[in-house]
């Protein structure tokens, strides 16, 4: 996936269709100003300000926001699964295992969590 292709991603996850300022979302303070009051869409708000992060190389941020994410819907296995493949970026591996290992305890049929946990023990200790 293209950088571009993700952005849109994040953009259509904000839910701003076409007003994003053309690819890329419009500047934190003018989400979070927007940000809606119910636990579950405040929730994928700092999901896709996680996503932005990560994709442009923020991982402390990234990791900020996912840990918020999960504060606000804790049962996710999606927002586990997301913290352990930054965590992976980040270089903890132990952290990643944990974070997975969680996903696929709450969804098992998560995919990208099957992925990820591969991917982490291909790359070995």
């Amino acid at each position: 996936m293209t950088v571009r292709r993700a952005l849109v991603l994040v953009c259509l996850l904000l839910g701003c269709g076409g007003g994003c300022h053309g690819i890329v979302p419009p500047p934190r303070s003018s989400i979070a100003a927007s940000a809606p009051a119910d636990p579950p869409a405040a929730a994928r708000l700092h999901y896709a300000l996680g996503v932005r992060a990560w994709l442009v190389g923020d991982l402390a941020r990234a990791r900020t926001e996912i840990a918020v994410a999960r504060l606000l819907d804790p049962h996710s296995a999606w927002l586990r699964m997301t913290e352990g493949r930054i965590a992976a970026d980040q270089g903890d591996p132990e952290g990643a295992r944990r974070a997975l290992e969680e996903a696929l305890r709450r969804d098992p049929d998560l995919l990208e969590a099957h992925r990820a946990l591969r991917r982490l023990d291909e790359a070995g200790p």
